[in-house]
């Protein structure tokens, strides 16, 4: 897939926006993005040479993390737009889950080469007219690189405000996945990009639980 290092630049701060359940209900996007940003980025750069010798580690970190900021229906539907009005519910559901796994086992090996990442919060001057759907910006650097602006598209659901889509310098996340994915689905169809899917999962999770130094 296309831009990869950047895709992962983008899950990397977006595993910064961690929070209880209870902290999402009450809590706006700016206030979840501001109260963990040190914390997460400091375990990050205090832990990186643990973490690196202990993959299934991370992928438990991004996993617990990850998943309760991220709206994956919503997130899903946007990814296949008309393939997923096309879909069964099995296929749907199936994608969903395969989808998820993908963003957590594939990226989670090179998130410690992030270490030293700062992130800080850039006042959104847009007017945000919905009440319900908000656009958090935030400006990413790392040493000797220029920075990176990665913005997130949130709305508010079911009481909570979960993250549908993420921009880093202007790069949607929803239309790369898009591209990619119904690019597949026109050569092929939806259920072999799920099997390419739950393949890279299965090798990805089976050389994450290998024990450092055994044979490949």
């Amino acid at each position: 897939m296309r831009n990869m290092k950047r895709v992962l630049l983008v899950l990397l701060v977006l595993v910064t926006f961690e929070s209880n359940a209870a902290e999402t209900q009450k809590s706006d996007p700016e206030e979840i993005v501001q109260d963990t940003l040190t914390e997460v980025l400091e375990i990050l750069n205090n832990d990186t040479v643990a973490l690196k010798d202990d993959p299934a580690e991370v992928e438990r970190l991004v996993d617990e993390i990850l998943l309760p900021v991220i709206d994956f229906n919503a997130f899903s539907k946007l990814t296949l737009g008309h393939s997923w009005r096309q879909a069964t519910a099995d296929q749907r559901q199936r994608f969903i889950n395969e989808f998820k796994g993908m963003l957590i086992r594939t990226y989670t090996k090179y998130l410690v080469d992030y270490s030293g990442t700062i992130v800080k919060l850039v006042p959104n001057k847009t007017q945000q007219r919905d009440p319900k759907r908000r656009m958090i910006i935030t400006e990413v650097s790392q040493p000797g690189k220029s920075p990176l602006v990665v913005s997130y598209s949130f709305w508010f659901n079911k009481g909570k405000w979960k993250a549908y889509n993420l921009t880093v310098d202007g790069l949607s996340l929803v239309h790369l996945f898009r591209t990619d994915f119904n690019h597949e689905i026109d050569q092929t169809s939806l259920d072999t990009l799920i099997g390419k899917l739950a393949d890279t999962n299965r090798n990805v999770a089976s050389k994450n639980n290998r024990k450092p130094g055994s044979a490949p």
